[in-house]
């Protein structure tokens, strides 16, 4: 990735974070919307393991992960722990600008 351009999933956790206008995303809304990982059940356990593939879910888990850290590290967020990443105003004006841009395109 070039310095100063945002890949692809962190495009995408911008404008998931935009989403009813939550202004923050976690890590299992990353792997539930962007990746598709269904959710299991009520009793904590967010995905079953067994049906992603334990490769497939910790290859994802890895990604979100490094993503959210990046898009901090950039000033986009504030990493949170255990709650994710709360947009920052430079946050939410990149992801603002990202979404327009893929209205208009």
């Amino acid at each position: 990735m070039k310095s100063g351009r945002l890949s692809d999933l962190q495009r995408q956790i911008l404008l998931l974070a935009l989403q009813d206008n939550q202004l923050h995303v976690e890590a299992w809304m990353v792997l539930h919307r962007v990746y598709g990982f269904p959710l299991h059940d009520t009793t904590g356990v967010r995905f079953n393991w067994g049906e992603i593939g334990l490769r497939r879910y910790m290859a994802a888990t890895v990604a979100v992960c490094k993503s959210l850290n990046r898009l901090a590290v950039r000033g986009f967020g504030e990493r949170v722990p255990n709650r994710g990443l709360f947009l920052t105003p430079k946050g939410l004006k990149e992801a603002q600008r990202i979404r327009s841009e893929s209205q208009s395109g």
